[in-house]
C-alpha cells in the first residue's frame, strides 16, 4: 500500500510542476504526455534523470469520455499494472528484452550497459533479499540515541 501511496504522491507532484510554471520543458513534457493519451488509455512511465533521481511519470484516461463501467474495467487493469510493477511480476519479461537487445547489439558500449544493468540487477537483489530475511534492524536502537 506504500508504493502505491508513493506512486500517487509522486503523481501529484509531476501535475502540480505542470501546471505551476509555463516553461518550455514542460511544455514539451504536456506535449509528450498528449501524444500517449492519444495512443494508449493510460500508463506510467519510469525515467531516471542525469542526477540519478527517478522520475515517475503517468497519465490517467479522460474520464468525462467514459462511461461508469468503463472507468471500472480501465481502473482495474491500471491497479494490476500497479500491482505488476510493485511485486516484480514484469522482472523476467524485462529481462529478457534486455539480454534480447544486448544480443542483437553490434554496439560494445550498448552491450556493456545491458549486460552490467542484468548483473547489477541480480547482485542488488540478492542484497536486498538478505536485508528482508535478515531479523537484525538496519540500525541499531543504540545508535539512534548515542550523543556525541
Amino acid at each position: 500500500m506504500k508504493y502505491i501511496l508513493h506512486i500517487l504522491e509522486k503523481f501529484l507532484i509531476y501535475y502540480k510542476s505542470l501546471f505551476a510554471s509555463k516553461t518550455k520543458d514542460k511544455v514539451k513534457n504536456i506535449e509528450e504526455s498528449n501524444k500517449y493519451e492519444e495512443e494508449y488509455l493510460c500508463g506510467i512511465s519510469f525515467k531516471l534523470t542525469k542526477n540519478f533521481d527517478i522520475d515517475i511519470l503517468g497519465f490517467i484516461p479522460e474520464t468525462e469520455k467514459l462511461s461508469p463501467d468503463e472507468i471500472s474495467d480501465i481502473a482495474e487493469k491500471y491497479a494490476q499494472l500497479l500491482l505488476s510493477i510493485n511485486k516484480g511480476f514484469f522482472k523476467s519479461k524485462v529481462l529478457s528484452i534486455l539480454d534480447d537487445k544486448a544480443n542483437r547489439s553490434s554496439e560494445p558500449n550498448e552491450q556493456l550497459f545491458l549486460n552490467n544493468v542484468v548483473v547489477y540487477y541480480g547482485l542488488l537483489k540478492d542484497e536486498i533479499s538478505k536485508l528482508q530475511n535478515s531479523n537484525t534492524p538496519l540500525i541499531r536502537p543504540v545508535s539512534v540515541f548515542r550523543s556525541k
